[in-house]
């Protein structure tokens, strides 16, 4: 096998989806779609005979759903690079029990994809490069692993510390907005006020309310900013 070929399978039932999410992937040089299969009963054999490395599979589908293949692939090989594509925003938290690259929703953003398989093939020429854009987190008496930076930024409420992201539901994590400043300060995250930890590359504007100051997220949302930390927040957004 060609070292620098990284073999690609794509599960979902619908061929017409799957051989669209091939045309994708495959733009990608140096990546090959090996093989799309629509029965998710298959798949593990396929994994051997083709030297598959990475897996990207829908979740409802019948005989055996995503979730489930994706549990029996985590324990056949823990280096997989496992990545869901699905149309269900609701099994977001299950799925990271099976610590996923990526979980990409339907209908497919072909550039989020794009940026996902470069980022995998990247993973091969430069291992270990992914650990510094993960988190661990406590969710439900269970540990999670999620990408930094699909977190948009974290807000301290009523007692409770809740992970806000564009790409999955809100998370109600069992850490202090204190800790998560301690390991996220480095991944490009920083404390606007002493309810919230915004990462920068989700900041659009900071706009001015007389004396007060607010943060404008690429959503639209707003999160407060104190005052004393303008200084230091203008000059992160210009490094």
């Amino acid at each position: 096998m060609d070292t620098d070929i990284v073999k690609v399978l794509v599960v979902d039932d619908e061929l017409a989806v799957g051989l669209f999410l091939k045309s994708i992937l495959e733009r990608v040089p140096g990546v090959e779609v090996a093989e799309v299969i629509t029965n998710s009963l298959e798949v593990a054999q396929q994994v051997d005979r083709h030297r598959a490395q990475v897996i990207f599979l829908d979740i409802d589908m019948p005989g055996l759903n995503g979730l489930d293949l994706a549990r029996q692939l985590r324990e056949k090989d823990e280096d997989l690079y496992l990545v869901f594509a699905t149309a269900y925003p609701d099994h977001a938290l299950e799925a990271f029990d099976v610590y996923p690259f990526d979980y990409i929703l339907k209908p497919f953003n072909e550039e989020r994809i794009v940026k996902t398989m470069q980022r995998i093939k990247s993973g091969f020429s430069q291992p270990g490069s992914f650990e510094d854009d993960l988190v661990m987190c406590k969710v439900e008496g269970r540990q999670i692993i999620l990408k930094s930076k699909e977190i948009s930024y974290i807000e301290s409420l009523d007692h409770k510390t809740v992970i806000k992201s564009p790409f999955y539901d809100d998370l109600v994590i069992y850490q202090s907005l204190e800790s998560l400043e301690e390991t996220l300060t480095n991944k490009g995250f920083f404390r606007c006020h002493r309810s919230y930890l915004v990462n920068i590359d989700y900041i659009t504007m900071i706009d001015r309310f007389g004396k007060t100051y607010d943060i404008v997220l690429r959503s639209g949302e707003r999160i407060p900013l104190s005052r004393r930390h303008l200084r230091e927040i203008k000059k992160r957004m210009r490094s």
